[in-house]
């Protein structure tokens, strides 16, 4: 990965998800304050940077700093005005997200046991979810199917800024 891209995921969930749209060495920070003060590091002003949030209720002041440029039912993307420094928010949070993205491209999550989104939740808050085999085939599942999906737009939105060889 170049020092000048990274991607930023706030918990756990994210960072799996990252992983297996296979980008490389995502820096997994622990909330959204921390994607935020990552992001307005004056020493990486020069760098691409990605925070990836769930879109939380409370939100530091830091935030409002970015200008929405793209919205769909599931993400909305923000730029910074004055840095190559995105945020990417999913709306609500990662666990209806990945529902989402599931019932559109026609997957049943309970296939994978995720019978409801708090046994998701749960799964996502573990350190351990690249680990977990229902995950990932949950996940790949959704990444497979041809219909479009809001996991196909995050990924599309990723290549657009990194690029594909990232």
């Amino acid at each position: 990965m170049s020092k000048g891209m990274q991607i930023l995921p706030e918990c756990y969930g994210d960072t799996a998800l990252i992983e297996m749209l296979e980008y490389k060495n995502p820096y997994h920070l622990y909330s959204i304050s921390r994607v935020l003060t990552t992001l307005s590091d004056k020493r990486r002003k020069s760098q691409t940077l990605i925070g990836i949030i769930d879109n939380d209720k409370r939100k530091p002041e830091i935030y409002n700093e970015y200008i929405k440029e793209f919205e769909t039912e599931n993400m909305i993307r923000k730029k910074h005005p004055d840095r190559n420094h995105y945020l990417f928010i999913l709306n609500p949070a990662l666990e209806k997200f990945l529902f989402g993205a599931a019932e559109q491209a026609d997957v049943d999550p309970a296939k994978y046991g995720f019978n409801n989104i708090e046994h998701l939740k749960k799964t996502c808050k573990n350190k351990n979810v690249q680990k977990n085999q229902n995950f990932k085939q949950f996940v790949n599942a959704i990444k497979q199917k041809k219909k479009s999906s809001c996991v196909k737009t995050l990924k599309n939105w990723l290549n657009e800024l990194l690029g594909d060889d990232y």
